[in-house]
């Protein structure tokens, strides 16, 4: 099951702080989705390119039986 949507905010946002104070930007939105997809598939390794990943089009997933 994966994080509640606004959990996963929270800790992304808590995570892209982290990187801001040591001078490692991520307010791009290609750096920030890319953020958020690795920390995702951390969080969720048994989720990863099924349909339940939000970021599954990121890495190139694409099953034809719709999972």
């Amino acid at each position: 099951m994966p994080m509640h949507p606004r959990a996963f905010a929270a800790l992304a946002d808590d995570v892209a702080a982290v990187f801001e104070r040591h001078r490692v930007p991520v307010w791009l939105d290609d750096a920030r989705q890319a953020l958020e997809a690795a920390l995702w598939g951390f969080v969720h390794p048994d989720l990863g390119g099924t349909a339940a990943d939000p970021y599954r089009d990121l890495h190139g997933c694409h099953d034809d039986e719709g999972e």
